[in-house]
């Protein structure tokens, strides 16, 4: 398989694409499923801001 210069460019520029799209993606759900368990989960953790949290949510 020979293949140019300018087609092997233009393959590592698309795999650099695609793999980068995949990475940004990946942290995306780390940060927003950190970030839901952050906000749902806390009130577990800290019992005394129990209070704090039903006034966030529940007015």
């Amino acid at each position: 398989m020979n293949l140019t210069l300018t087609a092997l460019i233009r393959k590592f520029i698309s795999y650099l694409a695609i793999y980068t799209l995949l990475i940004i993606s990946f942290m995306l759900f780390v940060t927003v499923s950190g970030y839901y368990l952050f906000i749902f989960d806390w009130p577990e953790r800290c019992p005394a801001n129990r209070n704090a949290w039903i006034l966030m949510h529940w007015t």
